[in-house]
């Protein structure tokens, strides 16, 4: 009974590991990214639970750098004397080469090692944050389980009549390009080059095909539905005709569930949806939309109940701006998380940040990047990184051109971002979930703190009073759509020391600068303490693919200390959680021993 008690106590208490290799090498075709052999245009999915530990190694066979970054996806974040003790802050586990850590060379080996946080579950992906690479195979789904989740799905399923049994179905979006990614970033880089690379097709679960058949299990009483947006730049739309959608995850945030038949997904967003079985077991159709540059690339898939197909393909016919509940703007007074409530007014002004983005043609512009670039308040992102150096911000700031732009710590930031060209962009910030205080549509902006009397500042006011009347919250998550000339107030908490990046999730505008470093609460990070691990070289080099593009051009390995092999240093544990473990197992000892010694 001791026995089994002290085994009961222990698994309550001690975080579950996880090891996982990712073996990442260019397929035979030369341009698609495989890992651990497999080269389809998206992985198979990552599963973990929320408190779980993940000992990731990633071993970079590829001829150029690459990195892994777990878009949304937020871990425990240790400060102070915790840092000191040996554990890593959150920050550690962002992937972000040039910031956070070193880029992993050619033939390189990483072991990124990371806690994923208690309070995080739902729908999330990683992508290599080099370069344009992701779109090309480097990428996957990770959904973080939690009783949480679990919880809602079954109180939404009971409260809209869906029935007991479920079964889950990941979908991801994606737009598609036929030439290579680094073709297409060299032509972009040109010094006359300012149009977005053209779209050529779209992906529906990394597959071009169209009819592509989802298959209902006779016992399914209603499908959850994990969907990503995977795309290297574009919106992505998602339809089942003769079905509504109840959502209950908005990227890795519980929402009061909210009924729709069409969702709009900008890149980078993911959500959770509902959907009953059609009692009648007709098959439906489901539409996808890829947008490009004027219009989408429409394509219909099915929801199989039965065999055969009962219906003819719609793809040709339909017009996408005419779907029920199509919106090509944020619902962010639709979308309210159930744990949340409306975080409070920045405590002062230096709190509050405009941030200006616009494209610049200029000829001062060309001459000093040669080429066309995306200005943030005039800088590039670049700027923010070190010169002719790959060591991270977080060592060193040393050949930066631009400081990462400090927003304190403690307390809530207001951040207010202004598109000044026409084109619609989608942000994400690293690291935090961010709440939408206000949102233009197109021409709305922009929106500046010191005026107060224009018609985008009214609009803010308006909203803010909204949720302060009304009691509700506003949409909260990582990434959204802004619209050409217009704004978004986002605000978010303060809460996790380290560098941050915040930048369009377009690939294309990412090469050409689009976003900012964000520098937070530093001086919880005692330099001397971070362990930011430089790669290693891989002992037995594979050969290359004898076909792999000549985009990809041989980059030397840096030259690193020989050491022995590495292991996956140990699981991070809060020594205060070690105490609290052992106390508890003491005072079961004591009780049980009491108990024994009393009845003898």
């Amino acid at each position: 009974m001791l026995i089994e008690l002290l085994f009961l106590i222990i698994s309550i208490n001690v975080s579950q590991c996880i090891d996982v290799t990712l073996q990442i090498s260019r397929h035979d075709d030369g341009r698609t990214i495989a890992i651990n052999d497999n080269a389809d245009l998206v992985k198979p999915v990552m599963r973990l639970r929320n408190g779980e530990h993940l000992n990731l190694k990633i071993e970079n066979r590829l001829k150029q750098p690459t990195s892994i970054h777990f878009h949304g996806l937020l871990f425990e974040n240790f400060i102070g004397d915790d840092v000191i003790a040996g554990n890593s802050p959150a920050v550690l586990g962002d992937g972000v080469p040039g910031v956070s850590q070193y880029e992993i060379g050619p033939n390189q080996s990483y072991w990124q090692n990371v806690t994923v946080s208690n309070s995080t579950c739902g729908t999330f992906w990683y992508h290599s944050h080099y370069a344009v690479q992701y779109g090309e195979g480097l990428r996957a789904p990770v959904v973080v389980e939690c009783d949480e989740f679990d919880d809602h799905e079954r109180n939404v399923a009971k409260e809209f009549g869906l029935g007991e049994v479920s079964q889950e179905q990941i979908i991801t979006l994606s737009d598609w390009y036929q030439y290579s990614h680094d073709t297409i970033m060299d032509a972009f880089m040109q010094p006359n080059k300012g149009a977005d690379p053209h779209v050529d097709g779209s992906l529906f679960n990394g597959k071009q095909d169209e009819d592509q058949v989802i298959e209902v299990d006779p016992e399914t009483q209603y499908m959850k539905l994990r969907i990503l947006n995977m795309a290297n730049s574009n919106t992505q739309l998602f339809h089942i005709s003769n079905h509504k959608m109840v959502v209950i995850e908005t990227d890795g945030i519980l929402i009061k569930p909210v009924e729709l038949s069409t969702l709009t997904l900008a890149t980078g967003q993911r959500y959770t949806v509902l959907v009953k079985r059609d009692p009648n077991n007709e098959n439906a159709r489901i539409i996808h939309g890829c947008g490009k540059m004027m219009g989408y690339i429409t394509k219909s898939h099915v929801l199989q109940y039965q065999q055969p197909l009962s219906i003819a393909s719609l793809s040709s016919s339909v017009r996408i701006s005419s779907l029920p509940d199509f919106s090509h703007t944020e619902l962010y007074k639709i979308y309210e998380p159930i744990d949340w409530t409306l975080l409070p007014d920045p405590e002062s002004k230096d709190r509050k940040l405009s941030l200006d983005y616009e494209q610049s043609t200029s000829a001062a512009t060309k001459e000093k990047y040669h080429t066309s670039m995306f200005l943030v308040n005039g800088d590039t992102m670049g700027d923010f990184m070190n010169v002719n150096s790959n060591v991270p911000l977080l060592l060193s700031m040393d050949n930066v051109t631009k400081e990462p732009l400090d927003v304190g710590y403690g307390g809530t930031v207001d951040i207010a971002i202004n598109s000044i060209d026409h084109m619609r962009h989608p942000w994400h910030l690293h690291g935090h979930h961010f709440q939408v205080i206000s949102i233009g549509d197109s021409g709305e902006g922009p929106l500046y703190w010191n005026d107060p009397s224009s018609a985008a500042y009214t609009k803010y006011e308006d909203d803010l009073q909204y949720w302060k009347s009304s009691g509700r919250t506003p949409m909260t998550r990582d990434s959204i759509n802004i619209a050409g000339h217009s704004y978004a107030v986002l605000r978010f908490r303060a809460d996790s020391p380290g560098l941050w990046l915040l930048h369009c999730h377009v690939d294309w505008h990412m090469v050409k600068g689009l976003g900012v470093v964000l520098q937070e609460g530093q001086e919880y990070l005692p330099k001397d303490a971070l362990k930011i691990r430089e790669p290693e070289e891989i002992s037995q080099p594979e050969t290359q693919s004898e076909t792999e593009t000549e985009a990809n051009p041989v980059q030397e390995p840096p030259a690193v200390p020989e050491t022995e092999p590495v292991s996956p240093p140990p699981p991070q544990t809060n020594k205060l959680k070690v105490l609290g473990i052992y106390a508890v197992i003491m005072v079961a000892v004591d009780f049980l021993l009491y108990k024994f010694i009393k009845s003898s």
